[in-house]
């Protein structure tokens, strides 16, 4: 399995890098844009053609070069470990913890053609080991042969590229995991950098309601009050009902309330 981190503008932050054992690091590119080589000499890099600008043809520019299993992670991530005292709690994860992390989750690729790490926020509501058909963020797992297969892409929408393959998938009757007894996070969401150079409210708002009309029986356009990003204003966001998207492919009902 290979790692990739997209990263843009962050050369002297790369904290995902940071909290990857050697073992991981031998296996993983940061993926810049030609004209950042430079700043991020110090790390292995793969540059990316002048076209590919946007999250969503950067991801599906690792699936169209990629022959087999990968893991996409976004750039400022830190992993931590259920406790074993108090599942509802965490704690920082050692390098040979995230090491088995993410051989676990090569291995559930085996099963699954997607597979994630679970995220901290709300792990305090589900202390099961896996879940399944869920939403899948930051930490991304595919087998790139089923995503051609299936003739799914990333670059549907500008934002949120990542909820429209799930949904793709699941809608085509592919499950997925997420490793619960291990979780991800992130220092903060739009910070200088990466997407949020580019992600404007007006681009959110747009990938929201696209998203909709791609999947208008599973997703739907709400507002959110943000409480730090986007400097508290209120955002345009979906509301997604995964594990009835999955089950649309079987034609089993699920009541609102799932």
């Amino acid at each position: 399995m290979d790692l990739f981190i997209p990263t843009l503008g962050r050369p002297n932050r790369q904290e995902t890098w940071d909290h990857l054992p050697p073992s991981l690091r031998e296996r993983t590119r940061l993926l810049v844009d030609e004209g950042e080589l430079t700043a991020y000499k110090r790390y292995p890099c793969v540059a990316l053609p002048s076209d590919c600008r946007g999250i969503g043809r950067v991801r599906q520019f690792v699936v169209d070069n990629s022959p087999g299993k990968v893991v996409m992670l976004d750039d400022d991530l830190r992993f931590a470990m259920r406790r074993e005292d108090a599942p509802t709690k965490f704690r920082d994860a050692t390098s040979q913890e995230v090491a088995k992390v993410f051989e676990v989750l090569e291995s559930c690729l085996e099963t699954f053609p997607h597979a994630s790490i679970c995220t901290r926020e709300g792990g305090n509501r589900d202390t099961s080991a896996y879940v399944t058909n869920t939403r899948l963020l930051r930490v991304l797992a595919y087998d790139t042969r089923v995503l051609r297969a299936e003739g799914i892409r990333f670059d549907r929408v500008h934002v949120m590229e990542d909820f429209d393959v799930t949904l793709q998938l699941l809608r085509r009757g592919h499950a997925n995991v997420s490793i619960n007894w291990a979780v991800q996070d992130q220092l903060g969401s739009n910070k200088s950098g990466g997407c949020s150079i580019y992600r404007s409210m007006e681009i959110q708002r747009d990938a929201a309601i696209k998203l909709h009309h791609l999947h208008p029986e599973f997703v739907s356009v709400v507002k959110k009050q943000t409480k730090v990003a986007w400097q508290g204003q209120e955002r345009t966001d979906v509301v997604i009902q995964w594990k009835r998207a999955y089950d649309s492919y079987r034609g089993v009902q699920r009541d609102l309330s799932d």
